[in-house]
């Protein structure tokens, strides 16, 4: 999602893209301006190490920096905790120790405690760079995410599906595995829209939906305790989604009927010139069947949703 996140920060100056991570090199205000990357995990500060120094060395002198510290402590208004952390390395309990040990017996004001760290410090010395993420920073993106279901996407992912498929006034806008409404709620805070209609066989997750919904204050949403394939909904311009991609679906051979179901009837439901956009679970069986129907099929990608890698793929 790393374009996604690019496109959603680009307002606050130059973006520099690399796997996993976007870095806004001349940026100068709050940290909490980052926060318009809707599909980012987490913000934090880098800094570069220098790479003339050993490990421990070089992330001790990035750290006694006036302006660090005085932040840190500033957003604390106490010495703060931190934890601290070898990227990629393992546990590297030696390390961390000595990184302790140092930090007092050179009067760092920092505090190390992995149990009630309000920051962590990140040593990547593959990459001689440092990461300090806030942990207990406001995040005021998904405040009105009351509810959850175990099966639930992750908002940020459904922020990226929103902003994908972007906004029009006159849109009616249908997920059909709604869950717990992340994604007509992310599409909703994109902008105005006509009407929106979800489908879920689950009571619990309608439920929870309108909670979320009522937590965000979305109107005009229609729930239908229905599948997929059986809505009584017409003249959608959005389909927005993203599908079930449990293990008992896969291995009793029902997800593909599913997706080609589900596709199917999408194809009937969507005006002309409308768009759908979703995590598809089985890539290029649902690319097929979305060309066979009349879809134009554009691929954005694999994405990782925890183990699972399905593809953004957006049909037209």
């Amino acid at each position: 999602l790393e374009s996604i996140v690019a496109e959603q920060v680009s307002l606050l100056g130059r973006v520099q893209v690399t796997p996993g991570r976007i870095c806004l090199p001349n940026f100068a205000g709050a940290l909490s301006e980052a926060f318009i990357a809707r599909s980012a995990l987490s913000v934090g500060v880098q800094l570069e190490l220098d790479r003339g120094q050993s490990g421990i060395d070089a992330v001790i002198d990035s750290l006694k920096r006036a302006e660090i510290l005085d932040w840190m402590a500033q957003s604390n208004g106490c010495v703060p905790r931190v934890r601290l952390d070898f990227t990629g390395q393992g546990h590297q309990r030696a390390a961390v120790w000595d990184l302790q040990t140092r930090l007092v017996r050179d009067q760092i004001p920092l505090i190390a405690d992995p149990t009630a760290a309000s920051w962590e410090i990140c040593v990547d010395s593959s990459q001689s760079r440092l990461d300090i993420i806030p942990k207990r920073i406001d995040d005021p993106r998904f405040t009105w995410r009351v509810e959850e279901l175990p099966s639930a996407s992750h908002p940020t992912i459904a922020a990226a599906l929103a902003h994908v498929a972007g906004a029009n006034p006159v849109d009616v806008v249908r997920d059909p595995f709604v869950g717990s409404g992340l994604e007509l709620i992310e599409r909703a805070l994109l902008g105005p829209y006509r009407a929106m209609y979800g489908t879920d066989t689950d009571e619990r997750a309608l439920t929870a939906v309108r909670a979320n919904l009522a937590a965000a204050n979305v109107k005009h949403v229609t729930l239908y305790n229905r599948d997929a394939t059986t809505a009584p909904v017409r003249d959608v311009t959005l389909i927005i989604t993203n599908p079930p991609l449990g293990a008992r679906l896969v291995r009793d051979g029902s997800l593909g009927e599913l997706m080609e179901a589900t596709l199917t009837h999408g194809w009937r439901v969507l005006r002309p010139g409308g768009r759908w956009v979703w995590l598809s679970p089985m890539p290029a069986r649902t690319a097929s069947i979305a060309h066979h129907l009349g879809f134009k099929v554009e691929c954005r990608g694999l994405v990782d949703v925890g183990g699972l890698k399905p593809e953004l793929q957006v049909l037209r």
